[in-house]
């Protein structure tokens, strides 16, 4: 088809939100050539079960560290002893030693990528040539190496997209710790650099053009990749399988998915209601921290779990009776299943999109989750908010053009190699 579409992956996040669309794409356009680019300076993902299938649909996957150094097995090995060291105890002298030594290491490492010579890199895998169509796809990043990427892009005239990395569930503006942006007119110190930014609503996208984060010519809508139905239907039998502990009915399972405090948490009352959850009879916790780990100041009982990666949040899920969350956008996919689940505003000082839609589900104090708990517990069936709130929410919010979303995503970026 003497066309090709190059897609960027940074981490765990973009993985899961990209990899929709590219086995669409697979799928829909089988003579079109794909590859992934695995950008992560700390893991290679190539164990991840999402990458692992798209290797299966015969989708190359490529570290980028093989493009940009020429010792990408060095930089693998690495990688390994890293994540062999990491598994010793904190204060462990080889940990310590290569903690010194990672820190310099990443450091030259840095200043080479910012040496690099991108065009000569690039032109010397992408061969290019006037009869080949390319466009680049990346996640929303303003990193500096995307940038000098698009820079490249830009000189050989190549398309550049940024499609979303997770989905944007606040109202509200000034969500970090630190936003202290005291005008709501003033202007975003970090505008978008690609050709088009795509969003799941006109929601964000409308609160992004307000910021000058994007031009009126940038930003697209076409929904959410990550929680549109096609998708969570696909995800189920690809799922890795993971033992979750077993109890019987009259015991409540509570999954507590976290966020990092960094967007206007707060830590303290997340560890309080832990410890009142805990406090309950008959109920097991698992707490699954943000994707990017969390520190806990302190100790539960034995009746709370904390999980890593490796647990899966639609699996919890699945597993769960109740889900509870903050403020994270894996909810999405826990309303799609009509599953219970308790929005506890009291840990944070952000408005979510949610609470443009129904409030049911909101705690906004312990007393409110206290009654909550009593009724999942005594009255079968209970839910905390209704289908209807539910198909609503999700029809403005993850699919605000229509439910065949994946084929939009794919119709876009094909019309942009033609």
């Amino acid at each position: 088809m003497n066309k090709k579409i190059y897609f960027f992956l940074r981490a765990y996040n973009d993985i899961d939100h990209l990899t929709p669309v590219i086995l669409k794409f697979s799928r829909r356009f089988p003579d079109l050539e794909l590859e992934v680019f695995m950008y992560d300076l700390d893991e290679n993902h190539s164990n991840d079960y999402r990458v692992k299938y798209l290797a299966d649909c015969k989708i190359n996957m490529i570290s980028i560290s093989s493009i940009l150094f020429n010792y990408s097995g060095l930089w693998n090995r690495y990688l390994r002893i890293k994540k062999y060291v990491n598994e010793h105890q904190k204060n462990n002298l080889i940990r310590l030693l290569f903690k010194s030594f990672d820190i310099v290491f990443r450091k030259f490492v840095s200043r080479h990528i910012a040496k690099l010579n991108i065009n000569t890199k690039f032109d010397n895998h992408l061969k290019p040539t006037d009869d080949k169509k390319v466009i680049f796809v990346f996640d929303q990043s303003h990193m500096n190496f995307y940038k000098t990427v698009c820079d490249y892009a830009k000189s050989r005239s190549i398309t550049t997209i940024a499609l979303p990395h997770g989905h944007n569930t606040f109202d509200n503006e000034l969500i970090w710790d630190h936003s202290m942006r005291i005008s709501d007119e003033e202007l975003s110190d970090y505008p978008f650099f690609y050709d088009y930014v795509v969003f799941e609503n006109s929601i964000i996208s409308d609160r992004y053009l307000k910021q000058g984060k994007i031009t009126e010519t940038q930003g697209v809508v076409l929904g959410s990749s990550r929680f549109c139905e096609e998708w969570i239907d696909e995800l189920e039998p690809i799922l890795p399988k993971i033992q979750l502990p077993e109890f019987d009915k009259s015991v409540l399972k509570i999954v507590f998915m976290l966020s990092k405090p960094k967007y206007n948490g707060h830590p303290e009352e997340v560890e309080r209601t832990i410890v009142f959850l805990s406090r309950y009879p008959d109920v097991f916790i698992i707490l699954k921290p943000h994707t990017r780990g969390m520190k806990f100041k302190t100790k539960f009982s034995k009746n709370v779990m904390v999980v890593d990666n490796d647990f899966h949040s639609s699996l919890l899920i699945n597993w769960s009776d109740v889900v509870l969350f903050t403020m994270t956008s894996v909810i999405f996919h826990c309303l799609k299943k009509y599953k219970p689940a308790i929005y506890l505003k009291n840990t944070h000082s952000n408005r979510l999109l949610s609470e443009r839609f129904f409030h049911s589900w909101e705690v906004h104090c312990r007393d409110d989750l206290r009654d909550m708990i009593w009724k999942l517990k005594k009255e079968e069936g209970y839910n905390t908010y209704s289908r209807e709130d539910s198909d609503n929410y999700c029809k403005n919010v993850i699919e605000p053009c229509g439910s065949d979303v994946l084929t939009y995503y794919t119709d876009f970026l094909y019309k942009l190699l033609n």
